[in-house]
């Protein structure tokens, strides 16, 4: 596995944090006149139903897969000929828990007014939330597989299929039109993206010599554990406000709340795109983690800073686009929401190092505190501030996280940096069998902790090369050390 030049690495991440982006935005754009056009289309009646059930796909299926698409970031790029094993338990985990969890909603009585209890109108349902499910889960898998640029694309395409269905289901009077012309192009996006990527990338991943370099699977069932229940929170953390504004003060206040609300979440979706292409190319190259951490930074900027003033700025303007009310009731709460968000940036970025150190339960720890500290302040701040009291809410609760973050994110940089720099391991030599002669140590162990990812090394005063082909293993020219040099990278 060639080491790329930092310059190449910054490349990599930039571009693909940019079409991880620019698919976000598009995707949302081309949704919206979705429904727009359906709008104009199909009765009332249909859209509602179509766009609960829509609502109801997307909750169950991103519970189903939560968390997984960091699991494929962190280990996917290393996991070499174990590349099939990974992608296909996480793909079967996130198929099962689809089926559980839609079965589930259904047999509590969710969704009654809405979702017929016909045979065809529940396995259409299932199989919507399963193929949202993949479908979603697969934009993770082509990232960590470096292929981020695959994913605007395909993201772009089934929307524009999904508008292109509206009417032509409408002429053949197809049931449930608006719904189908909503799932149905993920299936051909699915069987299209599994294919390529168990017929092509994988097959790519393999060629790399040596066994693959997965945790053991202790290890690695705790850290998905950790991702799922991470996710889990931060699911709430974007769900939960709208709900509580709604509950609190009413239908027409969480109207003005909720697009300030719907611009905040937008900019949490882009950092986490920066976050998933700097897990991924760190992974690829941990020798130039600050390199790639300054890029990330500068993009993060970009949206917090950045994204933060416009929002701040300009938000009574923004917002009377959407209509004069809008701006009247939500301009506090989007000012408030634009202030939090370089408090997220550093809590982000903390959750990036944890993915790469593979240390995420303190950061689901802390995510969880953070989420009781938001709906802690909600009810008594918006008993004096109205809707704007949930905004304020939050942004207490965003900076009681980066406080929190500071110190960890101090020092998993600082570990990081220095498991760049050199990796020592203290051998027992008679255990080995070391003699007077060199002693080959196989190297995949020390891959597989992540602390070892650049293609040269030198040892004992002497450089030794380790191109693809010689990855396995690792030559120690100083057997008589109670303290074997194993890896020094040779960082510019």
């Amino acid at each position: 596995m060639a080491a790329v030049s930092g310059r190449s690495a910054g490349n990599a991440l930039v571009r693909n944090a940019f079409a991880l982006m620019f698919s976000t935005v598009g995707s949302a754009a081309l949704g919206m006149a979705f429904w727009v056009v359906a709008a104009h289309l199909y009765e009332a009646r249909e859209v509602g139903h179509a766009s609960a059930e829509v609502a109801a796909v997307s909750l169950v299926a991103g519970v189903a897969q939560v968390g997984l698409a960091g699991v494929f970031a962190r280990f996917l790029p290393v996991a070499g000929r174990d590349s099939a094993r990974l992608v296909t338990g996480g793909y079967g985990l996130s198929v099962v828990g689809a089926l559980v969890l839609s079965g589930g909603f259904v047999a509590l009585g969710y969704g009654m007014d809405f979702l017929p209890r016909d045979p065809v109108s529940l396995t259409v349902f299932a199989v919507g939330v399963v193929l949202y499910s993949i479908f979603a889960l697969q934009d993770g898998v082509l990232t960590a597989l470096r292929r981020a640029t695959w994913v605007p694309t395909e993201n772009i395409v089934v929307a524009v299929v999904r508008l292109i269905l509206l009417p032509v289901l409408l002429v053949y009077g197809v049931r449930f039109g608006a719904f189908v012309a909503w799932a149905a192009p993920m299936l051909g996006a699915v069987l299209v993206v599994t294919w390529l990527v168990y017929a092509w990338l994988i097959p790519v991943q393999r060629r790399v010599p040596g066994p693959g370099t997965l945790p053991a699977r202790r290890e690695l069932v705790s850290y998905t554990a950790a991702q799922y229940v991470g996710g889990i929170v931060g699911s709430v953390v974007t769900l939960v406000p709208p709900v509580l504004v709604a509950t609190h003060e009413g239908a027409q206040e969480v109207a003005y709340f909720y697009f300030p609300w719907l611009f905040g979440t937008s900019c949490m979706a882009l950092l986490w795109n920066i976050t998933l292409s700097l897990v991924v190319e760190a992974i690829h190259d941990l020798a130039r983690t600050k390199q790639l951490l300054a890029r990330a930074v500068k993009l993060g900027l970009l949206v917090t800073v950045g994204g933060g003033l416009v929002l701040g700025v300009f938000a009574p303007w923004i917002l009377r686009v959407i209509g004069p009310g809008y701006a009247t009731g939500g301009t506090v709460s989007l000012q408030l929401i634009a202030l939090s968000l370089p408090f997220i940036g550093v809590n982000t970025l903390y959750g990036a190092l944890s993915l790469i150190d593979t240390r995420t339960w303190k950061v689901t720890v802390l995510k969880a505190a953070s989420a009781v500290v938001m709906v802690g302040l909600a009810i008594p701040a918006m008993d004096r501030y109205g809707v704007s009291g949930m905004a304020l809410a939050f942004l207490a609760s965003r900076v009681f996280a980066a406080l929190a973050s500071v110190p960890p994110l101090v020092r998993c940089y600082r570990e990081l940096s220095a498991n760049a720099a050199t990796v020592v391991l203290k051998l027992d030599r008679e255990a080995l069998g070391m003699t007077a002669e060199t002693q080959v140590i196989a190297l995949a162990p020390i891959l597989a902790r992540g602390l070892a990812r650049a293609p040269e090394f030198s040892a004992g005063g002497s450089a030794v090369y380790l191109s693809s082909s010689h990855l396995g293993t690792f030559v120690a020219p100083d057997p008589d050390a109670d303290t074997v040099l194993l890896a020094r990278q040779r960082v510019p």
